[in-house]
């Protein structure tokens, strides 16, 4: 499982299913707009089971510069995988839920980073 694959999961894991603190940006954030918040609904994005332990593992493992790393007991970073159909489907649900002019913002830009710009 490749480094930056996982730091990516984690962002959008945490997009998701965290709740956002200071300047997070998070779904959360876009229930303020009526149409989105009708079609993306909390219940489609309940976090898995053991959500505190994914997050802890993915901070400590990832991001910060921890003794957590050289642990034994901590899952292999294959384990993370299981998730990513889940995220898939959030992502296009999000954009689906997205109402114009928020949608075509969000296509374009997609669309930007599909070719590396």
């Amino acid at each position: 499982m490749g480094y930056l694959v996982l730091v990516h999961f984690r962002v959008l894991y945490g997009v998701f299913y965290a709740e956002p603190k200071y300047d997070d940006c998070a779904v959360e954030h876009f229930r303020m707009i009526p149409e989105f918040a009708a079609k993306f609904t909390p219940d489609m994005h309940v976090p898995p089971v053991g959500h505190d332990e994914i997050r802890i593992h993915l901070n400590k493992l990832l991001v910060h510069f921890t003794a957590e790393r050289w642990r034994n007991n901590r899952p292999p970073m294959n384990e993370y995988e299981k998730f990513f159909p889940d995220i898939v489907r959030l992502i296009a649900r999000f954009e689906e839920a997205l109402p114009s002019p928020y949608h075509g913002v969000f296509k374009r830009r997609m669309a930007e980073l599909a070719q590396g710009d």
